[in-house]
């Protein structure tokens, strides 16, 4: 089977479904260059693939993670800071417990450079630092781990936070399945039966917690350019909510206002787009995602995909576009038909 690009009938989307030969096997991540040329994406046989993002959509580049490692979900991909050679790098998770870094020469040859396991942990999250050159982990065992992508080393492993009296407290009490830097200091990470973590890199610690949200995958986002931030809960109430990660505080008219557009739907994934000031929401059932204006609540289109929906990206460098990864080795590539 090769690569396929077909067009989806939608009023309001142009909507393009790619299909990348992987056995059917599930694409569970996504993301968007710092160039807006590409997006990465990771599928269940441990594949990672860099494809061009826009035109016919060509898989320019196809790596496996090697032995023992073949066979295994690759859970998340993230794209880094440029080397000094204009080189491309990235960083990718393992459900195996095993992060990966790899460079990029943006033509046809892409390299592993380090490669580092994290004990008795299965990774489930990635984010990278706004400068890209610092990423953190989070997964089953509840540590958020901060790396320095030079040194391809750990440089810290954050598991407690302290209370409004100084005190240690415990942070994350079952597995992380989020997280995301608000700040070139500061990351919050979400997962179960927890509050969301504001973590401060240079004290090693949770400085704050938020509660209110039931975070289930990966669905916090912040609000670029400001101190707030998005969750989307799996749950038929409340589904979208706004927080402020300085004061720990709801933004409550926000998040009524967006939680209308669910109704009863449950969520797992959230996305924010600066350029149409827009919301892009992964909903569980039935298998859509639903784009919602942030400022009046308004629900602008629905996407049907119909099969579950992993990931979500969109990109300053696609204004009005949202990529989608799917189960059964298929992406969507969404773009409002007014805004070209």
């Amino acid at each position: 089977m090769s690569e396929t690009v077909t067009v989806e009938p939608n009023d309001t989307y142009v909507v393009k479904k790619l299909n990348y030969p992987e056995l059917g096997e599930h694409c569970y991540s996504i993301k968007v260059s710092p160039c807006g040329k590409y997006f990465a994406c990771t599928f269940g046989n441990g594949v990672i693939r860099i494809v061009a993002a826009q035109g016919n959509f060509e898989s320019l580049q196809r790596n496996k993670l090697g032995n023992p490692y073949d066979d295994l979900p690759s859970t998340s991909v993230k794209w880094g800071a440029k080397t000094e050679d204009g080189e491309y790098t990235l960083v990718s998770t393992s459900a195996a417990g095993v992060v990966f870094g790899w460079i990029w020469d943006g033509a046809g040859y892409a390299e592993r450079v380090f490669r580092i396991a994290e004990d008795r942990n299965d990774t489930a999250t990635l984010d990278v630092s706004p400068d890209g050159k610092m990423f953190v982990t989070g997964g089953s065992d509840r540590h958020v781990r901060v790396y320095n992508f030079s040194e391809k080393a750990l440089s810290t492993a954050m598991l407690k936070g302290v209370d409004e009296n100084g005190h240690t407290r415990a942070a994350h009490n079952n597995r992380i399945f989020s997280t995301r830097f608000v700040s070139a200091t500061a990351v919050i990470s979400g997962g179960w039966e927890s509050p969301v973590q504001v973590w401060d890199l240079r004290t090693g610690r949770s400085e704050r917690q938020i509660s209110g949200s039931q975070i289930g995958a990966d669905s916090l986002e912040p609000i670029v350019g400001t101190t707030r931030f998005i969750t989307a809960s799996n749950r038929s109430t409340k589904q979208l909510q706004v927080f402020d990660y300085v004061t720990c505080r709801e933004i409550e008219e926000e998040s009524a206002r967006l939680s209308s557009a669910c109704g009863k739907i449950q969520l797992s994934g959230v996305r924010y787009c600066p350029a149409t000031k827009s919301v892009w929401a992964i909903c569980m059932k039935p298998h859509t995602v639903m784009q919602i204006d942030y400022t009046t609540g308004a629900v602008l289109g629905v996407v049907e995909c119909k099969v579950p929906v992993m990931g979500i990206d969109v990109s300053p460098h696609h204004p009005g576009k949202c990529f989608i990864a799917c189960m059964n080795e298929t992406i969507f590539v969404v773009e409002g038909k007014n805004s070209k």
